[in-house]
């Protein structure tokens, strides 16, 4: 198993961010149990069945990432010694029924198509699936933190928390330093591949109560070679001078290393909710 990347000198943020990629580890077990499912002969129903199955595991990892995303930003909140007493809200996960949509969506053009390469076809309709199944995860984590930002009487803004070999568009704006003020609401989302380009960096929110953020050594590194490669440029001509800049260095993109499957401790409940899912597409049938 590769070494898990260090996205933060503090302690917390990066026990949060390694509990995040043991969730992205956790969810891609369980869809590489329910894929075996999926026929592409029987395009409709067997889609239909895998989707009922992915879609009850992306609400339950859903919940499991704002519980962690919840926790974490209490922790922190601790650390940094706020006076002031805050109750972190916990928000909704995403309804079945947005779910569905976000996966039919992803699909759509798969499932409309003629292909007859059954094999490709397959692969491409789960590469899907699990592309928008670990954004929705990802994006569940992030706006618990941004919903307990814009809560927090004591938060005076965030930081974009992201790995050495992310992709050049997540590096660069965490080189821009922490949102402060009334940009504090401003969304922050994952992005998935999109025909097999761009990979989920997995970024993360790192709350800040103080006025003064250090950056970990990685987007220090960033933020110098931005400003070498950069100068005199602007918009996406900068970012492709700085994806250039990139290639070859210690920061190059990287895919993200593979994620610890759950520990012991939540094992018997992942089995439990894989039976779950188990059961319920069988009853589908």
């Amino acid at each position: 198993m590769a070494t898990p990347p260090q996205v933060s000198d503090d302690p917390e943020v990066q026990q949060d961010y390694l509990a995040q990629l043991a969730l992205a580890g956790a969810l891609s077990a369980g869809l590489a149990q329910l894929f075996p499912s999926f026929d592409p002969r029987l395009l409709r129903q067997s889609f239909t069945e895998v989707r009922r199955g992915a879609s009850a595991l992306i609400l339950e990892m859903s919940t499991a990432a704002i519980s962690l995303s919840a926790d974490h930003y209490e922790a922190m909140r601790e650390e940094a010694h706020v006076s002031q007493p805050f109750r972190v809200p916990v928000i909704d996960p995403p309804s079945l029924a947005a779910v569905e949509s976000e996966l039919n969506k992803a699909t759509a053009a798969l499932l409309d198509g003629a292909s007859t390469d059954f094999d490709a076809l397959r692969r491409a309709i789960e590469t899907q699936i699990e592309s928008t199944a670990q954004k929705m995860i990802a994006d569940a984590a992030s706006d618990e933190q941004m919903a307990a930002l814009q809560a927090d009487p004591k938060a005076l803004g965030w930081a974009r928390v992201t790995r050495p070999g992310a992709c050049a568009f997540c590096l660069m704006l965490a080189t821009r330093g922490p949102v402060y003020g009334s940009k504090v609401s401003a969304n922050f989302r994952a992005h998935v591949a999109v025909n097999g380009k761009g990979g989920t960096c997995h970024c993360t929110v790192e709350p800040l109560w103080r006025g003064v953020y250090e950056p970990p050594a990685h987007i220090r590194e960033a933020q110098a070679l931005w400003k070498s490669s950069t100068e005199g440029r602007s918009g996406k001509d900068a970012l492709r001078a700085f994806r250039r800049a990139l290639e070859g260095g210690s920061l190059r993109e990287r895919p993200v290393p593979t994620p610890a499957i759950p520990a012991v401790s939540q094992a018997d409940q992942f089995a439990s909710l894989m039976g779950s899912i188990d059961a319920l597409m069988q009853t589908s049938r």
